[in-house]
């Protein structure tokens, strides 16, 4: 068998492995906590946007009550502080 051949089949070898390997990771925990991580993100915006909007845009009265929540409840994650803040502003409207 020519040198050339030996050459060609390693590589295609090589390919094939290097295929199945990225096709694990695509798959792994990890992207799906980085998808997580996404779709969390996405979500905590959109609660500051609502919070703005109940706040006519006033940001420095968003992390006031933002900080307010979080010393009186600390330990929590972000999302739950932000839908604290807000019922709370909507219950206080009622």
């Amino acid at each position: 068998m020519p040198h050339w051949a030996i050459g060609v089949i390693v590589f295609l070898i090589f390919i094939l492995l290097v295929t199945i390997l990225l096709g694990r990771f695509r798959h792994s925990p990890s992207s799906q906590k980085q998808a997580s991580r996404s779709q969390s993100r996405q979500s905590n915006i959109q609660l500051e946007n609502k919070l703005l909007r109940l706040l006519s845009g006033d940001r420095a009265a968003a992390e006031r009550l933002l900080a307010y929540a979080k010393r009186r409840h600390p330990g929590k994650s972000d999302k739950w502080y932000w839908e604290k803040v807000i019922s709370d502003l909507e219950s206080d409207r009622r």
